[in-house]
Formats: structure tokens, sequence, C-alpha cells
């Protein structure tokens, strides 16, 4: 699994992945989570509007290539204004079909929040050298 988090500008800010998420995904977040970013809607919801016949239809391949099933989700600030977009990664899409956007938003939130806790202490312990006489 990889959480994604960017900007309100789309750019990259944060990513964690799990040590067996699969490469493949890597990419795959990151654009999942701009893509939300870039239209400022879930990326399930782009999904449908890009079918055969819909009004976004073929829009995954605008921007580089976006990815258009669940996954990515808008973020907004307490004035409802969009920030960034995250919640981003394999796995994603089945929580939301299945549990709804705010249980799987609070699960991997908490998730990305542990992850960069865990990243500013490793990061502020900094590399631990030793030498032997």
């Amino acid at each position: 699994m990889d959480i994604t988090v960017v900007d309100a500008g789309a750019n990259l800010k944060a990513f964690i992945r799990m040590d067996e998420a699969w490469i493949g995904s890597i990419d795959i977040a990151i654009k999942k989570a701009r893509t939300a970013r870039f239209f400022d809607m879930p990326t399930g919801e782009i999904g449908k509007l890009s079918q055969p016949g819909g009004s976004l239809y073929n829009i995954e391949h605008s921007n580089g290539g976006l990815i258009t099933f669940p996954g990515g989700i808008p973020l907004r600030n307490s004035e409802n204004e969009i920030i960034g977009a995250s919640l981003s990664g394999w796995g994603a899409g089945v929580m939301i079909m299945r549990y709804g956007y705010e249980f799987t938003f609070v699960f991997f939130g908490t998730a990305a929040i542990l992850g960069a806790l865990l990243v500013c202490l490793i990061w502020k312990a900094g590399p631990r050298t030793h030498t032997v006489d």
C-alpha cells in the first residue's frame, strides 16, 4: 500500500510505501492524488464520468496520464477550501466502496500521520555511524 499527499498545486508533499507494496503502485498512487486535485473530485467519480459516452471520456490520457478509479480524494480545510489531495494507494478503492470515504479517510489518514511521524523521527535521529579502532 502507498499513501500519497499532494498540495493545492498538485505537488508531491508526502509519500509512504509499505515494504511489500507493488513497485508499479508508486506511480498509480501519485497519479491518483494528482488526479483528485486537478479536478477537485474523488477519482472514483471521475472514473464514472470517463466511461464511453460520458462527459469526460478519455480524460485519463490528459495531463501526462490520470488514474480514474477510486482512491484519490481532495483534501479540504475547515473553510471547505481545497488544500491538496490524498488517500491514494492499493486497497483504498476497495475500502471506499465497502466502507465509504469517511471511514477510509480516517483509516488512511491515521496511517499517514503515523508514517509521517516515524519518518520525522528517523530523519531527526539522522544516520548513526560508528568507527572501530
